[in-house]
């Protein structure tokens, strides 16, 4: 038997992704990324603009989230994610990272995602 203090298992960056699907045959339109709890009360979230967002087409200045959550960073279908441009309009496909307090954090992913998304991004909340 070791003495050794070192942890037998280390994880780093767990993530679980959960699709949005939309339409009658459930078509893969975007998916939510959750990222493990970075405290007790908060969740880092990536979220993808789908067809049915309630923002799509709207710019980031527009979008107003509740108190308790920030946009952190913002990528273009296809690009890197980056820091969020305020004049940065919303599009399909278009992602979204954000910080939110578990209290507000259903009410962040239907003001991006919208309502379609809700079942599947529950998942592992």
């Amino acid at each position: 038997m070791s003495d050794s203090t070192e942890p037998f298992v280390r994880i780093r960056g767990l993530e679980k992704h959960f699709p949005i699907r939309e339409g009658i045959l459930k078509r893969q339109v975007g998916s939510v990324k959750a990222v493990a709890d970075i405290a007790h009360n908060l969740q880092l979230v990536e979220l993808t603009i789908t067809p049915g967002s309630p923002m799509r087409g709207y710019s980031l200045s527009e979008l107003e989230l509740p108190a308790d959550s920030r946009v952190l960073a913002f990528g273009k279908d296809g690009d890197q994610l980056q820091l969020p441009d305020a004049d940065a309009s919303l599009e399909v496909g278009d992602r979204v990272v954000a910080i939110a307090d578990f209290g507000v954090l259903r009410e962040v992913e239907q003001i991006i995602v919208g309502e379609s998304g809700r079942a599947l991004a529950q998942g592992g909340a």
